[in-house]
């Protein structure tokens, strides 16, 4: 959530120092560790932001938060999936993890303080001489101070993230209503939907904010009945020539695990392997409804 040049009618410390009303003494900045290039470090499928924190050098600020009557959020906002969140933060810093699936291009982070309950009087030394001496009524979830973030190069493979493509044909069945079905194509995995679930699909297919819910509603079943269709082999090996789809799903399994897909594994877990390389959708996608249907507020629901 950007601020930009957003005039406010009490002081608002800002990590710009031409939009601060505070002397250049006082900071706040949103802090975290980047990888090569200034990239979010990337785990498997999640995004790291590693040992985010806030950093307040206000004295005035830094007790309001430390006595609870602030706190501060954290915001990342992806406008190509609609992705878009708030997160706490704190001056003690934590890893925080962000499925990959929820970005598609540019992607914002930004952290700002707010007060949690009403303050009156509110001063601080170190205002700019215009607003020095004076005090202010601060209401509960006012903005009291803002670093507002900038870009964060988020870089997406499709060959390697867009498993539905990768795995399976997603194709229309004319002839049915009501079911999906299901295909070893030999190279890919052929999903045929009714018609107008086909087309329903093809409008929100290339929204990646919809992938674990496309995962968990046909892509994670249908890998399920072919893996627990698939024949009898004492080597996984033997049974890529004529399953083609199963290489690639056994190099994800290899490389979200650790451990080596085999053909007892398979006969054991053929659910639990179809929801860890695809992104843990049936899961995933529950919370990403929750983000969907109800999204978010700045303050915490309890302090309402």
């Amino acid at each position: 959530m950007r601020i930009g040049n957003k005039i406010f009618s009490y002081p608002v410390l800002n990590n710009s120092s031409t939009l601060s009303d505070y002397n250049e003494t006082s900071k706040f900045s949103l802090n975290f560790i980047s990888g090569e290039e200034n990239k979010p470090i990337r785990n498997g499928n999640k995004i790291v932001f590693k040992d985010l924190k806030i950093n307040i050098e206000n004295e005035g600020l830094l007790q309001l938060f430390n006595n609870g009557k602030a706190k501060a959020a954290f915001i990342i906002e992806c406008s190509s999936s609609t992705y878009r969140k708030t997160f706490p933060i704190s001056v003690e810093p934590y890893d925080l993890e962000v499925e990959l699936g929820n970005f598609s291009g540019k992607t914002i982070v930004s952290a700002f303080l707010y007060a949690t309950e009403d303050i009156n009087d509110f001063t601080n030394s170190d205002f700019i001489d215009i607003f020095e001496g004076r005090k202010f009524e601060i209401d509960k979830f006012d903005i009291l101070a803002i670093d507002d973030g900038f870009d964060v190069p988020i870089e997406i493979n499709q060959n390697e993230d867009d498993k539905v493509s990768s795995i399976f044909n997603v194709a229309p069945d004319y002839g049915s209503e009501g079911i999906m079905k299901t295909v070893d194509s030999r190279r890919k995995i052929t999903i045929y939907l009714p018609i107008d679930q086909h087309n329903a699909y093809c409008t929100f297919k290339d929204t990646r904010q919809y992938n674990n819910i496309a995962f968990a509603t046909m892509a994670i079943p249908a890998l399920q009945e072919c893996l627990s269709k698939l024949p009898t082999a004492d080597d996984i090996e033997d049974l890529y020539e004529e399953h083609g789809w199963l290489k690639s799903v056994s190099n994800s399994y290899k490389k979200e695990t650790g451990n080596d897909l085999t053909t007892d594994v398979i006969v054991s877990s053929p659910l639990e392997i179809a929801q860890i390389v695809l992104n843990y959708g049936i899961c995933n996608s529950i919370s990403d409804l929750k983000t969907i249907i109800l999204p978010e507020r700045t303050g915490d629901s309890d302090d309402e």
